[in-house]
């Protein structure tokens, strides 16, 4: 198999687990503590920002997307039929709505924790 997509699988994978498991972890277990905590919960959320969190996910989804895309257009364009495969079609879906996920922590999310 190419080396090159066995690295973009690779990179897919991890990547893709790391944010996702990230992003949960944040929404289910560490935001709902924060609201416990009450005031204290800046000294978190500055220790975070230490540590570049706000900085690193935004790149840790880009490399996902990215890898992502660069392995649906290399099976896209060896078939074009493949897009509309269900294969296609779930990938694609998948990868829109990495996209608009993306999207919507650069809008909202990233300011939010920024401001905090």
């Amino acid at each position: 198999m190419d080396p090159v997509f066995l690295l973009l699988r690779l990179l897919h994978v991890v990547l893709g687990v790391f944010w996702a498991g990230t992003i949960f972890f944040f929404a289910v277990f560490l935001l709902p503590s924060l609201g416990d905590i009450g005031p204290d919960a800046g000294k978190v959320m500055g220790a975070l920002q230490m540590r570049r969190y706000v900085d690193i996910m935004p790149i840790v989804a880009m490399v996902t997307i990215l890898s992502g895309l660069a392995m649906f257009y290399k099976f896209a364009s060896a078939d074009p039929s493949y897009m509309k495969s269900p294969h296609g079609m779930g990938y694609g879906t998948g990868g829109a709505l990495a996209i608009l996920a993306l999207g919507f922590g650069m809008s909202v999310i990233r300011p939010a924790a920024n401001r905090i």
